[in-house]
């Protein structure tokens, strides 16, 4: 359309650009839009293509010394949710409730002794383990990591504490009830502190310790020091940074910045144990240290049994790393080394207080594994069956001396 004149009329001006400012707006919004919208598929995609190797473990939840970390590591097979006392995801104290952003003790009743604190460790077996001892009724507990609380065991009656509670019932005239205080990821540490307060009080008829791997691996695959619980120093730095706490929050939600704090962690764990294989000289120290204090934990853990009157055997659990033939191509030197060390030690002749190896016990079939130290049902009833004989003659000397 032409003007009076003849001249072509001004095409109209939009909304938008008559209003920079909105137009600013615009862009803001489709701008975030967009951002958001990438974040999303990139959370799907990661919840999608990392879902089996990067989510937390529904297991019993988090203590502080007592128990490991559990934002950041990786699942195992069998450990399902177990929190029979907060419900899954509960607070990551035992005995203590969350109020705004701190935890506070749930004090509904009076507290006698620090060994009720430690309910959450037979929580598969709470009435049993809290028990007054009866005449013809006797309790073994169970200590160790994953291996000894039956991670791989198709279902509970399938773990080997609980073949050997069968064969003892078998066995024996008595009752005998076989109760697991064993915890995923404990090393020995935490075992000889779970041991003092909240096993012995409640007067045992015997104690069994299936461990060792634990106090190998750790410490090199989690970079720690040895004797440690892994989540004692992995996390420091993170925690103690301006973004700390945006991390941890992040990480507890998020499957991708799960994996990327995973991935971090894991570059600085990988730096350090390369400064460590590089010299074999330190490879031999780092094995006598991850050697020297699981021996000294475990040598006084029997002491103290000992000392108390309660028969106690420990047994070094396999593991397919050591007791196969087969090639594995991810095998750690550090933890080869130091459950090695672990191992020619237990045999010295010198030693008082001796720990049954157990590490070629599984050697003649990889299939008795899940993976490099978790065992198939199978798995569990040989343990079960070695352990066995062990445990009699503990219960029939204790009972003789009755």
């Amino acid at each position: 359309m032409a003007s009076p004149d003849n001249t072509p009329a001004a095409a109209p001006v939009s909304v938008v650009r008559r209003h920079p400012a909105l137009r600013r707006v615009l862009f803001v919004t489709w701008t975030v839009f967009w951002i958001a919208a990438g974040l999303v598929a990139i959370e799907v995609g990661s919840r999608w293509w990392l879902h089996p190797w990067h989510q937390e473990v529904g297991n019993r939840h988090l203590q502080p010394y007592f128990m490991t970390g559990g934002y950041y590591q990786t699942p195992l097979p069998g450990v399902r949710a177990e929190n029979v006392l907060l419900g899954p995801g509960g607070p990551e104290t035992y005995g203590y409730r969350r109020d705004g952003s701190a935890y506070v003790f749930g004090f509904d009743r009076p507290v006698a002794s620090v060994a009720e604190r430690g309910t959450f460790l037979f929580q598969d077996r709470i009435d049993v383990a809290n028990a007054a001892p009866q005449p013809g009724v006797r309790r073994v507990f169970v200590l160790g990591g994953s291996a000894a609380y039956g991670v791989g065991a198709s279902n509970r009656d399938a773990r080997w504490y609980a073949v050997l509670e069968r064969e003892l019932n078998a066995a024996l005239a008595d009752q005998i009830h076989v109760v697991p205080a064993a915890m995923v990821g404990y090393v020995s540490t935490q075992e000889r502190i779970a041991l003092d307060l909240m096993i012995l009080p409640r007067a045992p008829d015997a104690v069994v310790v299936l461990d060792g791997w634990n106090d190998a691996a750790l410490p090199a695959v989690f970079g720690v020091r040895p004797g440690d619980p892994y989540d004692q120093g992995m996390l420091y730095g993170e925690f103690y940074s301006a973004f700390g706490g945006v991390w941890k929050w992040l990480a507890k939600r998020s499957h991708f910045a799960r994996y990327v704090l995973q991935r971090r962690i894991a570059k600085a764990i990988e730096r350090q144990r390369q400064q460590i294989v590089v010299d074999p000289s330190r490879i031999a120290e780092y094995a006598a240290s991850t050697s020297s204090v699981y021996l000294d934990n475990l040598s006084r853990m029997l002491r103290r049994c000992k000392d108390e009157g309660v028969p106690c055997a420990a047994f070094l659990q396999p593991s397919r790393d050591v007791a196969s033939a087969a090639a594995v191509s991810d095998r750690n030197p550090l933890v080869l080394a130091s459950y090695e060390r672990i191992r020619q030690r237990l045999v010295d002749p010198a030693r008082v207080h001796r720990v049954h190896d157990l590490s070629q016990l599984l050697a003649a079939d990889d299939r008795l594994f899940v993976d490099k130290v978790h065992f198939t049902d199978a798995g569990h009833e040989a343990v079960a069956r070695a352990i066995l004989p062990h445990v009699v003659t503990m219960l029939a000397d204790a009972a003789g001396r009755r």
